[in-house]
């Protein structure tokens, strides 16, 4: 009887400390509550002379727990729902500003937020130092342009 009681308490601990483990920790906790019922129906439904307390102390212990479980649950549902939506980088980054750190003739590496990216000028050379605007977003490199005219090239003739 001691065994069996000390089983149902650790499904229960290992279940509560599950919960804690964000939302794959509630499906693991799920199911070590269900065994846990298993265990305490399995209580309830013996003899009448075995288990004494807790054949009542087990099916309470339950309630209690998966009472806990439930708002936990609904409290990890509504934190995640709260969430910021999704936007893409893209939106994001476009027309941000930032300095080029190399000179870009057409690839070079700008400074935008902070970080730094490979980047590609839209229409002619840029130099370093100049401020860029962000025209469009390919994958992780940045098609930029920059309307600074003591930092831009002259287009080269022909």
């Amino acid at each position: 009887m001691l065994l069996l009681a000390a089983l149902i308490v650790v499904l229960y601990v290992f279940a509560f400390v599950m919960t804690h483990k964000g939302h794959h920790g509630i499906i693991l906790a799920g199911i070590s509550l269900a065994g846990a019922l298993l265990l305490t129906i399995e209580i309830a439904t013996a003899s009448p002379s075995s288990f004494g307390v807790l054949k009542v102390v087990a099916p309470l212990a339950f309630l209690v727990f998966a009472g806990v479980l439930g708002i936990r649950t609904i409290a990890s549902v509504r934190k995640l729902s709260a969430r910021a939506p999704y936007s893409s980088p893209n939106i994001q980054l476009y027309g941000a500003q930032g300095i080029a750190k190399t000179d870009l003739a057409p690839n070079g590496v700008v400074t935008l937020n902070g970080e730094s990216w490979s980047a590609t000028s839209l229409d002619r050379p840029i130099k370093k130092g100049a401020t860029v605007h962000v025209a469009e977003v390919q994958g992780l490199r940045l098609v930029v342009w920059s309307e600074d005219p003591e930092c831009v090239e002259p287009e080269s003739r022909k």
